[in-house]
């Protein structure tokens, strides 16, 4: 069984956006389509919406642009500026990982440290 780990930690970006939204930021990527991207996510369609509409609206900058249906079909793509959003995310979130791995490390190298986190955490954690 592996030790559980001591340090962790959740990365937010302007407070409000998590991996969750950064999740459904790269589906719009990947599908092309908000209503796919939303059910990958985890999202209704209109929760969804919303949250890609607010979140333009406080960037002050368009994150989508969209077509409409038809024959082709309509279809959901990330613009300049949303592409820059998810790419920032994905490097901070390398760094994140990095920075906690490297804490980690620092506080095991330190067994009496360790040894009573590892305590804390075994009498804290919920059932």
């Amino acid at each position: 069984m592996a030790e559980a780990r001591i340090l962790s930690g959740e990365l937010r970006l302007a407070g409000r956006l998590d991996a969750r939204f950064f999740a459904l930021l790269e589906a719009v990527a990947a599908t092309g389509s908000i209503s796919r991207a939303a059910s990958t996510a985890g999202y209704s369609y209109k929760g969804a919406w919303l949250l890609l509409e607010t979140a333009a609206n406080l960037a002050h900058a368009a994150l989508l642009t969209r077509s409409t249906g038809g024959r082709g079909g309509g279809g959901s793509q990330l613009t300049l500026a949303g592409q820059a959003l998810l790419d920032a995310w994905k490097q901070l979130q390398c760094a994140h990982a990095e920075f906690l791995h490297e804490q980690e490390a620092w506080i095991t190298a330190q067994p009496a440290l360790a040894g009573t986190l590892r305590r804390i955490a075994l009498t804290s954690s919920p059932p």
